[in-house]
């Protein structure tokens, strides 16, 4: 075991660790500097504020720190031994209350010291010149000095004389103990560093120059102060300093504050200074707190009162500011742990419940009154104070007295005792609000009582003041007004020379003493005993413990102040809660007793406070009576009434101060409009959440009993248990609640409309009405509640009539929304029928609105323009059941009470409508777009839907026929509906298949003439509503019957390939010539060949007889040649002319009816038949179904068979068969370009296979079937294409069209497989490509590139260097087929090898060029100059430009969708030519480049 000497410093003794700075590491490495500031010997930790804010508790004995030193950062490092911290914490068990035992416990922890050096730098203000004044304070015990010694200052600033020299610090005049030293800091107080601005410490310095430096690290500063108050440390070096212990927090506060004290009552400093140096002292030493500065401030009163006499003001305030600069007692938190008392909270995770220690937060409660608050209430000067300009005096920091004398008010409050009464005023003149306890104690009435006449004293003497000072201002206005009426009439007052000074009313009331308000001179300041009067009546008021006592205060001295105090009784009465019958009536009896206090300040306090539903009548009705029937005069500016003197003299000698004319207008103005506010927040407060038996009926309550009540650690299975069974509320009773709310509501929104101010504008209440909780839900539902409101008593006209018309417009919204829904629309008719009997104006506004609302959805809010209106047919049709019912619930009501209804007006208009559209469509004249209405009508009745016998008893029947014959009886046959139907459908159906023909096959590639049609059947639907039904059977009689046939052909697309063959061949038939010049093809118009210019035979020179005749057979030749072509050149004019006339063909309708749709007809057939057959050669096969993607194949060959059979009348053949052999002839066409590209593959990576080509049986059959193929191609038909590739079916049925494709695709670019193969090496492939990149900036070739890294690396990396060798071509295919081919059509591995293999030349040779050395790459730079170069001379240049060199640009190879491609022109200096000649003279040119 270690011997005890060897523990560190901080181990033996905790308290050393205090105040010095510290490096804890962290986790990940990290190291954060911070200060340790406390010790707690409970548990053993230290507690270390970092630099950056963050604060933690730490047992240092397992953490590994340095400690900061002047020489070197010390490190401690625990090294552990087994079973240490187990023993540790038996020992520190064992050990309560003490300090740490962890050194002396077996296998505690050891440390290793180890040097750690922090570099500190010294701040440099950002300020340029900074100079501020600072002074630095030490407490020096003397018992740390001997005779003669000095304290000296030194650290890193010049200023502080360095770290040698030092600045020399005097004591304090007045305590020897504090030494002092003002010096001049480089910094402003702005700067700030958290590392720290300077560092320094204090030295005792004795006469024969020997210095004992203080203890522990340099102290360092993070911001600059005026003041900074320091306690010389001790150093344990120094054997004087040994058991010796320096000043503790409290002794050094009270030693330098008591210091300052002294200073200010001897007039050094005032009370603002003091202030700013005690904050400075407060952040400065360790442990400051409030009681310490109590200390001192109880010491001193009791100094003055054993003296007899009183403290100065200053002092008081400086001691009170001391006080309250450490805050209120009761806003300082408290916070506890549930581990303390076994609190814990539960949560619940998946049935399984998990506990929680619960943290509360709490505030102190405020100690009991020390003798300086007793001293504050008896001895301070009330108007005095309360007449002072704080700010002005103290300075910013004035609140801390306010806080002093609010902490005084507190802690009297909360231990039983109204002595704080009078120094309210004081406090809550700066905003300030402390807690006041409210919690009654016995005597605390009559105490109040006691307590308040004293206050009421204090008021009347400080009303005698305030009247003085009254009579005195009074006198001044009196003096200044003589003084202006004698300036007026023309005698200046002479000045003490004799001459005439002007008059200035307000220096005159200056001089005498009296304060001008900013108004003018006529309007003086409310004087400040007036003021602190009020503030003590205003204090009665808000802290009077129950109404009785303000009942009794009334009848006093606060009874002739109650128009001032107002908004005091107001905020009273708000901040009450109101909570039984008695409280009420002791509010009516004083009311009734002050009827000043019947005020809308005093209605719209008691509309705020919080009181039971139970009241929520008693509260409108004390609102109403507090509101006199006169209450809306404030608003009439005629009626207003106040009074402007300026003063008024009350009973008893008490001051009223009145105010203006037009600020008491605008004052009470702003009361009635927070009158109204409050009116309509409470209604919405009372009425606007659901109650409790609703809320309980939605939602399931658990009561868990026990712990848990039978919840279990996992799953939760016992969670049901113990759940209370909550019975539910029926609808009849949830109708019921809600009618009795919405009653209530109504009663109370009544109460105030019965109030003359609320009643010239109830909309806000009414507004206010309508977000209540029972005007929420269903629109049925909500409507139930007016028509129980409505046959209840006298109804709605029991209310209000603002109420009662609100509460139809809210019915009739209702009934609107109902209409949206026909199930709503059910409901509310038989709510309407069992609730209102026929003779209820209600039920008829219902179900006018109703009807109105689903006939006009646009109009149904104002019925009375409408109701002469015709009702649109298909509203009325649509709500058929809703008109039939309507008009059953009228025959079967009163009819005296139908009389002059809006809804038996709106019955008749519809029963007209009804019996004239009867009329038309039995006349055959009704127009289309009714007639569709009519029979769009109809609808299943009679049963139910579904299966069975509910399901066979339903019948159709037509809306239109039952409603009329409801209406009218007898008056409409159905049969008439039928013959309608039947020529409509015709016609509609006529019509689309004209449209069809006209717009699609007139337009499809075959140019026919049909504009006559086109034109009548735009017309026709342009029209089509106001057709006459007995007009439609002859609407379409100039369209062919011979076009309905088409119309099923519109989608086939096999079919428009034949259309458009035998259009064009009709066409050309139909021009002379045409077919025979088509026939001959393009040679027929082409360029005429070059013909051989006749020449003479040579050697004929001197035979004139030779010469002749060859002359004349030159003619000749000549003339032959000219007239072949003149013959040439009118047969080309010929066929341009033939050409011509082609293209203007257009066919008739008569061509086109009596050639080409027979034609089209029999080719189809025949398709049919050749088809079903199997007799379709190939080349019928390439010209018809080969043209169409494999996925229509199906749906063209049922179309086919299907529309064949509609003409001729054949048997439906097997389509099954028929598809499956189309499916093999598409698979045909694959196989030929398939097979040789797998069997080009198979070559190409032969080196990836173990067996030889020669002896791979795989490829023997695929050569096989190839060679079968080609031999047996010719006189295949649809009905043999199954035998010939039935051997390899089975080889490619096993994978898909994409892989196989991407095969052949590898097959169509040799030397691109060839490449990959050789370019296994990914690291040289990575090379070449970061070669190539930068040396091309041609879009073509950086798609390509980024296509070749993607099918290498993503596509081909395993089916070419991870999986081979292969053992034949059958593996090799499975592996190229292995490649994912997901992807999008310009993102698909499919598309990136198409563009490799389109580029891949170019790209071939850009690699090729690229990654070869730049000798080789001048060599490809001069093969291009010689096949594309030109040189460009240019005069006029510098000498550099005057020679430039232009590459041509080249075609690339074709792209991926075949358009060509041309690479980018290039430019090159005479500096490039240069250049490359220097490279070509030092490259030796390989022989293939030669």
């Amino acid at each position: 075991m270690a011997d005890k000497d060897d523990d560190p410093f901080w181990v033996t003794d905790p308290n050393a660790l205090v105040d010095r700075r510290v490096i804890v590491l962290w986790s990940k490495g990290k190291r954060y500097e911070g200060l340790c500031t406390h010790y707690d010997p409970n548990d053993g930790k230290h507690f270390v504020v970092y630099d950056d804010g963050e604060k933690k508790w730490y047992t240092m004995t397992q953490k590994t720190f340095w400690v900061i030193g002047d020489e070197g950062n010390i490190k401690y490092e625990p090294t552990r031994v087994v079973g240490a911290a187990k023993t540790a914490k038996a020992a520190a068990r064992t050990n309560k209350g003490g300090r740490s035992t962890t050194h002396a416990t077996a296998g505690r922890t050891t440390y290793t010291n180890t040097a750690y050096t922090r570099q500190w730098t010294p701040y440099i203000s950002k300020t340029a010149n900074a100079n501020t004044v600072a002074t630095f304070n030490v407490l020096v015990d003397p018992r740390a000095m001997q005779g003669g010694e000095r304290i000296i200052v030194v650290g890193n600033l010049e200023q502080m004389g360095g770290w040698n020299e030092g600045v020399q610090l005097v004591p304090h005049p007045r305590n020897p103990l504090i030494w002092s030293a003002t010096l001049e800091m480089p910094f402003t107080v702005a700067d700030s560093c958290i590392h720290g601005m300077f560092q320094f410490r204090y030295k005792i310095v004795s006469n024969d120059g020997e210095s004992i430096q203080e203890g522990q690290l340099p102290r360092t500063e993070n911001r600059l102060q005026a003041q900074f108050f320091h306690i010389f440390r001790s150093n344990y070096q120094i054997p004087r300093f040994r058991g010796w212990t320096p000043p503790s927090g409290k002794e050094a506060l009270q030693q330098i504050a008591g210091t300052q004290i002294d200073s200010l009552r001897y007039g050094e400093i005032d009370t603002r200074e003091l202030l700013l140096r005690f904050k400075c002292l407060a952040g400065d030493v360790h442990g400051a707190h409030r009681n310490h500065v109590e200390d001192l401030f109880d010491g001193l009163v009791e100094d003055a009162l054993a003296s007899e006499m009183r403290l100065e003001r200053g002092v008081v305030m400086a001691l009170l500011g001391m006080v309250g600069q450490f805050g209120l007692t009761s806003k300082e938190r408290v916070y506890t742990s549930g581990y303390a008392n076994n609190s814990y909270s539960y949560t619940y995770t998946a049935g399984v419940a998990s506990a929680k220690p619960s943290t509360t937060v709490s505030y102190r409660t405020p100690p009991k009154p020390r003798p300086w608050c007793y001293y504050l209430l008896e001895q301070i000067d009330l108007g005095e104070w309360h007449d002072l300009n704080m700010y002005r005096e103290i300075g910013p920091n004035y609140m801390w007295i306010v806080h002093g004398a609010a902490e005084a008010v507190e802690r009297f409050s909360q231990h039983n005792s109204f002595r704080w009464l009078k120094l309210v005023p004081f406090v809550r003149k700066f905003g300030c609000r402390p807690e006041i306890s409210e919690e009654p104690y016995k005597e605390s009435e009559a105490e109040f009582l006691a307590e308040a006449d004293a206050v009421v004293e204090i008021v009347k003497e400080q009303m005698a003041i305030a009247h003085n000072q009254m009579e005195e201002q009074n006198a001044a206005v009196a003096a200044v007004q003589a003084v202006a009426v004698a300036e007026a009439a023309g005698s200046p007052i002479a000045d003490a020379n004799g001459a005439a000074a002007p008059v200035d009313e307000t220096n005159l009331l200056g001089l005498a003493g009296f304060v001008v308000a900013d108004e003018g001179p006529d309007q003086l300041q409310e004087p400040a005993a007036a003021k602190l009067a009020h503030g003590l009546l205003s204090t009665l008021v808000c802290y009077a413990p129950t109404i009785d006592q303000l009942y009794i205060l009334c009848q006093g001295e606060l009874g002739a102040h109650i128009e001032s105090l107002l908004g005091d009784f107001a905020d009273k009465f708000e901040g009450l809660y109101w909570s039984t019958v008695e409280q009420l009536e002791q509010l009516h009896a004083l009311v009734d007793q002050v009827p000043t206090l019947r005020s809308p300040l005093i209605a719209t306090a008691m509309l705020k406070t919080e009181t039971p539903d139970a009241l929520a009548r008693r509260i409108v009705d004390f609102a109403a009576a507090c509101l006199p029937d006169t209450a809306a005069a404030p608003f009439g500016a005629a009626e207003v009434v106040v009074t402007t003197d300026a003063l008024g003299a009350a009973p008893d000698g008490a001051i009223v101060i009145a105010g203006a004319a037009d600020g008491a207008v605008n004052e009470l103005v702003g009361e009635w409009a927070d009158l109204n506010t409050a009116a309509k927040d409470w209604l919405r407060r009372v009425h606007e959440d659901e109650p409790d038996e609703i809320k309980k009926n939605e939602e399931e309550e658990e009561d868990y009993g026990g712990w848990l009540g039978g919840w279990t650690a996992v799953g939760g299975n016992n969670r049901n248990r113990n759940k209370k069974k909550i019975k539910k509320l029926t609808k009849a009773e949830v109708a019921n609640i809600r009618a009795n709310s919405l009653r209530l509501c109504c009663d109370h929104v009544n109460a105030f409309i019965s109030i003359p101010f609320f009643n010239r504008n109830p909309r806000g209440l009414l507004f206010e009405m309508g977000r209540c909780w029972f005007l929420k839900g269903q629109s049925v539902e909500l409507l139930e509640s007016f028509c129980t409101i409505a046959t209840t008593g006298q109804g709605f006209e029991a209310y209000n009539v603002s109420l009662s018309n609100h509460l139809c417009d809210e019915a009739r919204k209702l009934a609107r929304d109902a209409s949206q829904s026909m199930a709503d629309t059910d409901r509310l008719l038989e709510v309407v029928r069992t609730t209102l009997p026929s003779d209820q104006p209600l039920a008829h506004d219902l179900l006018c609105t109703l009807c109105l609302a689903a006939t006009w959805p646009h109009h149904g809010r104002d019925a009375s323009h409408v109701l002469e209106q015709e009702p649109p047919l298909d509203s009325v049709l649509s709500n058929s059941a809703m008109w039939m019912q309507v008009e059953a619930w009228c025959r079967e009501g009163n009819a005296a009470a139908m009389v002059g209804s809006e809804l038996v007006t709106l019955l008749g208009r519809v029963g007209q409508l009804l019996r004239r559209y009867a009329a038309e469509l039995t006349d055959d004249s009704v127009n289309l777009k009714s007639l569709n209405t009519v029979l769009r009508s109809d609808k299943w009745t009679g049963g139910a839907s579904g299966h069975g016998s509910a399901a066979e008893q339903m019948k159709k029947v037509n809306g239109f026929s039952e409603l009329v014959n409801f209406f009218a009886p007898g008056t409409f046959d159905e049969s008439v509906l039928r013959v309608q139907r039947e020529a409509v459908e015709m016609f509609d159906l006529r019509l689309e298949k004209a449209q069809c023909y006209a717009s699609f096959f007139c337009v499809c590639g075959v140019r026919i003439e049909a504009e006559s049609i086109r034109t009548l059947v735009e017309k026709l639907r342009a029209n089509y509503d106001n057709l006459v039904s007995s007009d439609i059977t002859t609407a379409l009689d100039m369209v062919p019957t011979a076009i309905d046939w088409l119309f099923q052909m519109r989608s086939s697309e096999l079919f428009l390939t034949l259309w458009r063959s035998l259009g064009d061949q009709l066409r050309i038939d139909s021009v002379d010539g045409a077919a025979e010049l088509l026939a001959r093809g393009a040679d027929a118009t082409g360029p005429a060949e070059e013909v051989e210019e006749p020449q003479l035979p040579a050697g004929l020179e001197g035979d004139e007889e030779a010469m002749a005749a060859a002359m004349l057979a030159y003619q000749q030749q000549q003339a032959e040649q000219q007239a072949a072509a003149q013959a040439r050149f009118e047969l080309q004019d010929k066929e341009r002319q033939i050409l011509q006339r082609l293209e203007d063909v257009v066919l008739s309708q008569d061509q086109v009816v009596t050639h080409l749709i027979p034609t089209a007809q029999s080719r189809w057939q025949e398709l049919s038949s050749k088809t079903a057959q199997g007799s379709l050669k190939l080349e019928e096969l390439d010209a018809t179904f080969g043209k169409l993607a494999e996925a229509q194949l199906g749906e063209e060959l049922r179309l086919l068979f299907g529309t064949a059979e509609l003409l001729y009348g054949q048997t439906k053949p097997n389509i099954k068969k028929s598809l499956s052999a189309l499916e093999d002839y598409s698979l045909l066409k694959k196989l030929v370009r398939w097979i040789p590209s797998l069997l080009e593959v198979h070559e190409l990576m032969a080196p990836l296979c173990d067996t030889p080509a020669e002896q791979d049986d795989f490829r023997a059959v695929l050569q096989t079937a190839l060679q079968k193929i080609d031999a047996d191609m010719v006189g295949q038909t649809l009905s043999t294409i199954p035998t010939l590739v039935a051997s390899v079916r089975s080889v490619f049925s096993a994978y898909s069209v994409e892989q196989l494709d991407f095969v052949a695709t590898l097959a169509e670019s040799p030397p691109m497989v060839k490449w990959l193969i050789e370019h296994k090496d990914q690291q040289e492939f990575n090379q070449m490509l970061n070669v190539v990149r930068p040396c091309t900036d041609e879009p073509r070739m950086i798609s390509a590139i980024a296509s070749l890294v993607y099918i290498r690396n993503s596509c081909l990396l395993r089916p070419l260097y991870d999986l081979p060798p292969y053992a034949g071509l059958e593996n090799l295919l499975a592996g190229l087929c292995g490649v994912d081919l997901a992807g999008s059509d310009e993102g698909s591995p499919i598309w990136h090898l198409n563009n490799i293999v389109s580029t891949f030349d170019a790209l071939e040779d850009v690699f090729e060029k690229q990654t070869k050395s730049p000798g080789i790459k001048s060599c490809y730079d001069l093969r291009d100059i010689l096949n594309r170069g030109t040189f460009v001379f240019q005069l006029g240049l510098p000498t550099d430009h005057v020679l430039r060199l232009e590459i041509a640009a080249i075609e690339d190879p074709a792209a991926a969708d075949g358009t060509p491609a041309m690479s980018a022109p290039r430019v090159q200096d005479m500096e490039f030519l240069l250049d490359l000649r220097s490279k070509l003279l030092m490259t030796e040119i390989p022989d293939e480049l030669e």
